[in-house]
Parts: C-alpha cells; structure tokens; sequence
C-alpha cells in the first residue's frame, strides 16, 4: 500500500499540496519488482512515469551495431528518481530498457492519467512540469558532463 507520506520527499512532486499529492496517488499503481525484472524495453511504447520509492533499478541500452541482449548501464536510479520522462513528452518508442538492479518498489503514473490531472489543474500541471523540466536539465547538463569527459580534444 502506497503510503502519502513517500510521495512527499520526491523531487519530481516538489511543492505539491497534499491534496495534489492525493490525486497523483489515485491516479498511480503500485508495482513490485523483483531482481532483475525488466520494467520495459528499448523500443516499446508506452508514455507512463515512474518513479523508484524502494530499491534500484538500472537503465540500460543496446550497444550500437551489437547483438539486442548485448547492453551498456548508463544509469541507476535510485529512492525519490523518476524515470520514462522522454516517452512521456515526445510519445516516441522507449529510449533504454529498464531493468531492476534488486528487489524495488515502483510506482506507476499512467499517462493518460497525468494528462487529464495536467489539464484540469493547471496550477498543479505548471508545478509538475516544471520539475519535469529540471529533472530534464540536470539529466541533460551530467550528459554533456560525460560526453565533455571522452571527448577527444584536439
């Protein structure tokens, strides 16, 4: 049972009432994963959120020009992460696979039902997408981070 208070420390429903709180809760399910469970794949559809409230799951994508099943970790999310965020704005085929790294607790926010919250709050859609975006930067600036780390200057 999904408790309010988990969702409370999660940056991703930062400055949300309590009451707004309530509405993502009723909106989401509750997963369980155990080890090494896939959550999706690289290439499925589907524009739900995430976000880990118990355990690690790792994110995972195919190797260029390599066998499917050959991946490459580009990620653990961990307590408080949100992840399926790109799926969610552009509608496009998932970008990685998601994998749980130990047993996790999930909680699921169905698009459809983020959608029509967004829409009928629009205080609560502004504050939503606004972490949404932050998660987006932050995510974006450790890319460039990395991709600054391997690049072979000349």
């Amino acid at each position: 049972m999904l408790e309010l208070n988990e969702l409370r420390d999660i940056p991703f429903l930062d400055h949300l009432t309590t009451d707004k709180l309530q509405k993502i809760a009723n909106e989401s399910v509750l997963l369980s994963l155990e080890k090494d469970d896939i959550l999706f794949r690289e290439g499925d559809t589907g524009r739900d959120l995430f976000i880990v409230l118990e355990g690690k799951v790792v994110v995972e994508v195919a190797k260029p020009g390599g066998e499917p099943e050959k991946t490459v970790e580009i990620h653990q999310s961990k307590p408080g992460e949100v992840f399926g965020e790109l799926s969610y704005i552009d509608s496009a085929p998932r970008s990685a696979t998601v994998r749980a790294a130990q047993p996790c607790r999930i909680l699921q926010i169905p698009a459809d039902g983020l959608d029509r919250l967004i829409r009928d709050d629009h205080s609560m859609g502004y504050r939503i997408l606004r972490n949404l975006s932050r998660v987006l930067a932050d995510r974006l600036r450790a890319s460039d981070l990395r991709y600054r780390n391997v690049v072979n200057w000349v």
